[in-house]
């Protein structure tokens, strides 16, 4: 009888401890887990049945289900974001203030291995016409320039302290300034020495598109597995001050882009983009390519796209590039109407 009680109550259990985690840091090591959770769950059920014990095929089922149903639609607490600093809010007229953006945008963002390889598919990026590309993970002169000269536009570098801590990004057109003599504007995020944590706020100017009020971020990366607490605190306080630059100066006309080291269901992150005013532009998932060297079947989008309110999303796609740790993800937008 005991047996069956503990059965009974254990899907209520872990439902209430998911929704517990689902809105702390810890959540993200939950939303990242999610495929394996599923996977032995899966593998707990056909046990269960195979082994005529349908009491605990139902528990170990019914456990999967409870929680991911309150990973992706739980209630997590709601963030009020605090004002941006007075440096951010004299940027807020450049956002808000400009005639809208018109026609379609395409974006390209890709977190990269800072491998000799990566240069060989460059080609194979332009040959997309993106419109923007952001590349976190390089800062690697010969490929900014070539994208640069493709594009017929604009590049900016920012170097990183360690390999693979650098970031590029090329507009088609150019950056402009606003009011003053800068036309980019970098953002601290919480970081380990030497980590790869930062944001640029910036404004390209796209031909025929128009300014494109743009965040490209990258949240801090785990220093290993003894960082996993400390790492989720800096993801999420980084995700706090990206999106509180973002109601800042106006989430309309914004989009956000980068690597957030987390998939959109960890809502302790993704709480912070929505309470900005943006929405997720849903791509596949890009990530991990690989495990150890074997190829494997990706599993989250780390590389994703947020928007205002003044963009509507047309397409998605991911593509099938290279041979890095990460797919590149394409996003095709237009003005709302």
């Amino acid at each position: 009888m005991w047996k069956a009680l503990v059965l009974a109550g254990l899907p209520a259990a872990v439902l209430f401890a998911t929704a517990w985690l689902v809105g702390r840091p810890y959540g993200i090591w939950m939303a990242l887990a999610e495929p394996l959770i599923l996977g032995l769950g899966f593998y707990g059920v056909v046990w269960g049945l195979m082994e005529r014990r349908p009491l605990i095929a139902g528990a170990i089922g019914s456990s999967v289900i409870a929680a991911t149903v309150v990973l992706h639609e739980g209630p997590t607490n709601e963030v009020v974001l605090k004002g941006g600093s007075e440096r951010i809010r004299a940027l807020r007229g450049c956002s808000v203030l400009g005639k809208p953006a018109e026609g379609p945008v395409r974006l390209l963002t890709w977190t990269v291995d800072n491998g000799p390889q990566l240069a060989d598919h460059i080609g194979e990026l332009i040959a997309t016409h993106p419109d923007i590309v952001l590349l976190n993970g390089t800062d690697n002169p010969e490929i900014g320039v070539r994208l640069q000269e493709a594009l017929d536009g604009e590049v900016k570098f920012f170097r990183g302290s360690v390999p693979g801590g650098g970031s590029i990004a090329v507009t088609r057109g150019s950056f402009q300034f606003c009011g003053g003599e800068e036309d980019e504007w970098l953002l601290d995020l919480p970081s380990l020495k030497d980590g790869g944590a930062k944001a640029v706020l910036g404004f390209p100017y796209v031909p025929n598109v128009g300014v494109v009020p743009l965040v490209f971020a990258r949240l801090d990366s785990p220093a290993g597995v003894l960082d996993g607490s400390d790492w989720a605190e800096r993801v999420v306080a980084g995700a706090e001050t990206v999106a509180t630059v973002v109601r800042t100066v106006g989430s309309r006309g914004v989009v956000l882009v980068g690597d957030m080291q987390t998939p959109a269901s960890a809502a302790v992150v993704s709480r912070y983009w929505t309470a900005s005013g943006l929405s997720l532009a849903a791509t596949g998932p890009n990530w991990p390519n690989d495990v150890g060297g074997v190829p494997f079947l990706s599993q989250h989008a780390l590389d994703q796209v947020w928007v205002g309110s003044g963009w509507r999303v047309q397409a998605t796609r991911v593509l099938e590039i290279g041979d890095q740790r990460r797919s590149p993800v394409m996003v095709d937008l237009i003005a709302a109407r």
